[in-house]
C-alpha cells in the first residue's frame, strides 16, 4: 500500500488553523480588536502603563545624579572637616575668610559689590 502524500502528522499549527476556521468571521475581527483595544488599555493607562514607567525611570535617573552630587559634597565636606582638625593654618584661614577674624594690629576691609542684589 502507498500512503498518500497529502497526508501529514497532525501539528499545532494545523490545529489552530482547523480551530479557527470553524469560527465566523466576524468573531475572529472580534477577538482581534478585543485583543489590540486590550494592549491598549495595558500599555497606555492605569499606573503601570509606558508613560508612567517612562516618567518614573525619568526620576530614577534625577535621583541617582543627586545621590551622585551628594556623596562628592560630603567626601569634601569631609577633608575639609579633616584639615581644620590636624592644621592650624587652615583653621586660621576659615577663620578669616568666614568669620572675618582678624590679628592683632591688623585691618580688614569688607568690600561688597554693588551691583548684586
Amino acid at each position: 500500500m502507498k500512503k498518500n502524500k497529502k497526508e501529514t502528522k497532525p501539528s499545532i499549527r494545523n490545529f489552530w488553523i482547523e480551530m479557527f476556521s470553524e469560527f465566523p468571521n466576524y468573531t475572529k475581527k472580534l477577538e482581534f480588536y478585543c485583543i489590540i483595544f486590550a494592549l491598549v488599555i495595558m500599555f497606555f493607562y492605569g499606573p503601570d502603563c509606558l508613560l508612567a514607567q517612562r516618567y518614573l525611570q525619568n526620576e530614577i535617573t534625577e535621583l541617582e545624579e543627586q545621590k551622585s552630587f551628594y556623596e562628592k559634597e560630603i567626601e569634601q565636606s569631609k577633608k575639609y572637616i579633616y584639615q581644620l582638625k590636624n592644621s592650624k593654618i587652615a583653621q586660621e584661614k576659615a577663620a578669616r575668610e568666614k568669620y572675618y577674624v582678624k590679628r592683632t594690629n591688623e585691618e580688614v576691609f569688607i568690600l561688597k559689590d554693588i551691583s548684586e542684589k
